[in-house]
């Protein structure tokens, strides 16, 4: 095996297979927290596998390089999220994934933003997402309106991105717009209410 080149799965005996998932998933967990914390450029591979209490040579023997990396936490992150939009039951549940816990605790948004920041595009490393299309098909349309605002492709993609928007920039907004004597999870209801409707219009 080449260096930085991942065992394929057909290398892999029956028995190494739980061990190695085990090992991938939690280095693509702690990558996704570390990049999301520091951005892909500022976290190595040594750090990701020290935070993930695993030996480093297992990156390169289970995932690869470095870009390898970025492209599973995407792909997975984007395969998890496509799974729930799918579950959902309706519009409204689709909003709560969307705008994710009153916590904040979604690293995902800060993650990407930082790869956008670096340059990168992330539908060249993980392809399209059919999260957003699956949310554009369930919202109405105005009919026979030709309005861009009743625009069910524009409607989700304006609450997508007030829902990342929030998890990014949700903290800074508050204190600058001086809304901090409004309880946190208040503020998340009615960033979720507006977002309901902006879908609905």
């Amino acid at each position: 095996m080449a260096p930085g080149q991942a065992v394929t799965e057909a290398q892999l005996t029956s028995e190494e297979r739980p061990a190695r998932d085990r090992a991938v998933a939690a280095l693509v967990a702690s990558a996704t927290e570390l990049f999301s914390e520091r951005g892909p450029a500022g976290v190595s591979l040594r750090e990701v596998a020290s935070h993930a209490g695993l030996n480093y040579g297992l990156i390169h023997q289970y995932v690869g390089s470095k870009e390898d990396l970025i492209r599973l936490v995407i792909e997975q992150v984007t395969s998890s999220a496509t799974r729930r939009f799918q579950d959902a039951k309706g519009v409204m549940e689709v909003l709560d994934i969307l705008l994710g816990p009153p916590d904040g605790s979604q690293s995902y948004p800060r993650f990407l933003a930082w790869a956008i920041l670096e340059g990168r595009d992330p539908r060249e490393l993980a392809g399209p997402t059919p999260a957003l299309p699956l949310l554009i098909d369930m919202l109405p349309v105005a009919e026979p309106s030709r309005a861009l605002d009743d625009d069910p492709r524009l409607r989700a993609a304006a609450v997508t991105a007030l829902a990342l928007g929030w998890q990014i920039f949700g903290g800074f907004v508050t204190r600058t717009a001086e809304l901090e004597d409004i309880d946190s999870r208040d503020l998340h209801a009615s960033v979720r209410s507006l977002m309901e409707t902006i879908a609905e219009h």
